[in-house]
């Protein structure tokens, strides 16, 4: 079960290999790929096109009025709701026409609905009307919600060139990583064939390519990370270290090792970064 384990977490270092490194080319050569939901008209409202995220921003712009009207109606006030309905009728006509692309995931008869619904003055009616609205909007959010963020708020893995402590030359993110999956698969592989001085080897870049992999987190954060390369990761490479140097080697003891580095590190790092690589990978910046 241990050695299982171990193996299913080289696995999920290689997802992140591939993720990072497939390139467009690997891409395009699958005929499955799914289709991108992101036009490329809308690549200009994002940096690097556009200063600021104005679609982004735009759409809040549309949420706010769309809400507050339906806050007004909760509270009875009819007169606010009916203003708040102006502006947010206005504002929807104006994101519909920026993306020509999804121009038509913008149906005027809801809103229109909803201004009759106002109209009346009747709270069911007018739920309704609302609740059809919303329908609209949460439709193209289920498809495009997700990549855009992934592919305009995330920066690019690809973007990232790292000095390998081993080779003393920059190397690409996706490099780098495939080095230290390397690493971290030969202390096992090393230990089973009995080679304790290659599994020693492996551990030492692996060791030192980690701690290059982790000072690239500042590249994207702004913040200290608490995670995934926090002191008790440090603490479990330093233990492991210290039980291949020792005069004989636990395999029970340096495959828990092992298994925590890749359950709390590896894996749990990847489930957060590899949607987004994916994203970046298939979807490109504005469908390019």
């Amino acid at each position: 079960m241990k050695k299982l384990m171990v193996t299913t977490l080289f696995g999920l270092a290689a997802v992140l290999v591939v993720a990072v490194s497939g390139g467009r080319d690997a891409v395009g050569q699958n005929s499955a790929a799914p289709a991108n939901p992101l036009p490329v008209s809308l690549a200009k409202f994002y940096p690097p096109e556009n200063r600021a995220p104005v679609y982004y921003l735009a759409m809040h712009e549309l949420a706010m009025p769309f809400s507050g009207v339906m806050a007004d109606v909760m509270e009875q006030d009819m007169a606010n709701a009916r203003a708040g309905y102006e502006k947010f009728k206005e504002q929807y006509v104006r994101v519909a026409a920026m993306v020509p692309e999804w121009q038509a995931l913008f149906p005027l008869q809801p809103v229109d609905d909803l201004g009759t619904a106002l109209a009346s003055g009747d709270p069911g009616k007018i739920m309704a009307s609302g609740d059809a609205v919303g329908r609209v909007c949460h439709q193209c959010h289920l498809t495009a919600t997700a990549p855009a963020q992934q592919v305009y708020r995330w920066d690019k893995f690809g973007d990232i060139a790292v000095p390998d402590p081993l080779s003393k030359r920059d190397v690409d993110f996706a490099m780098l990583m495939r080095m230290m999956e390397g690493n971290f698969a030969g202390i096992a592989g090393d230990l089973q064939q009995g080679q304790v001085e290659n599994a020693r080897m492996a551990f030492q870049g692996f060791d030192a390519r980690f701690q290059a992999m982790a000072g690239t987190c500042e590249l994207c954060h702004e913040t200290e990370r608490r995670y995934f390369v926090d002191p008790d990761i440090a603490a479990a490479r330093k233990q492991l270290g210290e039980a291949l140097n020792g005069a004989s080697i636990d395999p029970a003891a340096t495959g828990k090792l092992m298994e925590t580095i890749g359950r709390e590190s590896c894996a749990k790092c990847h489930l957060v970064h590899v949607p987004a690589a994916y994203a970046q990978q298939v979807f490109g910046r504005g469908g390019h």
